[in-house]
């Protein structure tokens, strides 16, 4: 199944090729009028989106098509347009899969409902009409918007992983950063350089070169997401940086998703606090709602709202290097420790195997169900919940001492295993 809960993906050609594709751009176009389209540099993008253009046209859609990009750039195209984005990645998955994104020009994702929407369309739209294609190119622009934010005297190094963000990045960092550096900067298409999810244990080289750095930079396959590495090489909890980049803002409105460390409660007493589920559908469309300051996802997706509402990876890296003032180590070490792992468990029937757990939990706990099932302590808390992105149910724990962490860990790993 490529319809996922907020966006598609698939095995390229097995689930998702240029028949599919097709399809999908003919469902798009009953609602959908006026796109935007981009993509990244994985090998079977441009005939996808040729693919997708073709069906977006035979059902009247008008559509500006903007060169291959970070998803940011895409964006902002989009935004600039007044026109949905329609981006094909697979993210952080291996350069044999690939997908489709889906954004509104403010920002927000496309809801589950709207992209349940696209998925009926999917089983039965017909072409009705043709429309048009121009191109589109405002990245002279969006520098323009970096230049006019950002600036920063930091050393830097930026590990690119061979992603999007390559074709043009480099470029705006040497505008805003004398002190900078790149690993991996040369277009990969096949993603062979690292693991285009930036996960700490892929980030040797880059731990590597941060010897009398100020901030380490990695992005995933498309750009939307970013990890960052202290002045000491250490790995930055997504929580962490959201910390730093609220602490100057009087009583922050922050939006994060039910898996964020509770560092955020804690580090950040005067502020409000939104949790909401696992997707950067619900993310946006929060920090929109609540008229949140900032947003952020454990998976390292970043919303400062005072730019935008779409979560660019690449624009908070910018924002942090230029607001960074003390030592990230230092600021590290002051905040509170807690203790927190994820495990992944292949099941044969996701559903089936919630719903177990759910029966057998609620005798014992009183359950949160935002999201999957989450059990909350005073000390810690555990989460299962079913990827939106993979067919595994995840386990998430995080405590306050190591002690309670390796308790919990015992008792709820028995019961995925």
């Amino acid at each position: 199944m490529i319809f996922l809960r907020y966006d598609i993906r698939g095995k390229y050609p097995k689930e998702l090729n240029e028949k599919v594709m097709e399809q999908i751009g003919i469902a798009v176009g009953v609602k959908w009028k006026r796109v935007v389209v981009s993509r990244d540099l994985r090998p079977s993008g441009e005939s996808l989106q040729n693919a997708l253009i073709s069906g977006l046209t035979q059902n009247g859609v008008d559509v500006l098509v903007a060169p291959p990009s970070h998803f940011g750039l895409a964006w902002f195209n989009a935004f600039k347009a007044g026109r949905e984005c329609l981006y094909i990645t697979a993210s952080h998955l291996p350069y044999n899969f690939n997908g489709l994104k889906f954004y509104h020009p403010d920002g927000t994702g496309f809801s589950v409902e709207e992209l349940q929407e696209v998925y009926e369309w999917f089983e039965r739209a017909k072409p009705r009409k043709r429309g048009k294609v121009w191109n589109i190119d405002r990245s002279e622009e969006y520098m323009d918007f970096v230049l006019e934010n950002f600036k920063s005297d930091k050393k830097v190094v930026v590990d690119f992983g061979g992603g999007a963000t390559t074709l043009y990045v480099p470029k705006v960092w040497r505008k805003i950063c004398e002190h900078v550096g790149f690993l991996h900067e040369r277009p990969d298409p096949y993603l062979k350089v690292r693991n285009p999810e930036p996960v700490p244990e892929a980030l040797g080289k880059l731990k590597g070169a941060m010897k009398g750095k100020d901030l380490g930079v990695a992005y995933d396959g498309d750009g939307d997401r970013v990890v960052f590495l202290d002045d000491e090489g250490k790995f930055l909890s997504p929580e962490e940086v959201a910390v730093y980049l609220a602490r100057e803002m009087h009583a922050p409105r922050i939006v994060a998703n039910i898996d964020c460390s509770m560092l955020l409660e804690e580090a950040l007493p005067d502020a409000e606090v939104y949790r909401v589920p696992v997707g950067h559908p619900y993310v946006t469309r929060a920090c929109r709602e609540k008229r949140a300051d900032m947003g952020v996802e454990s998976s390292g997706h970043f919303i400062i709202t005072k730019y935008s509402y779409f979560d660019d990876g690449v624009l908070v890296s910018f924002a942090l290097a230029s607001e960074l003032d003390v030592s990230l180590s230092s600021f590290r070490k002051k905040l509170p420790k807690y203790y927190k792992k994820r495990f992944k468990f292949k099941v044969r029937d996701r559903k089936k195997t919630m719903e177990k757990l759910k029966k057998r939990l609620e005798k014992e706990y009183e359950l949160n169900l935002m999201d999957g099932i989450k059990v909350e302590f005073e000390d810690a808390w555990v989460l299962i919940r079913p990827s939106n992105t993979e067919p595994v149910i995840r386990l998430t724990i995080e405590a306050k001492s190591k002690k309670r962490f390796e308790q919990l860990k015992k008792e709820f790993l028995k019961l995925l295993k």
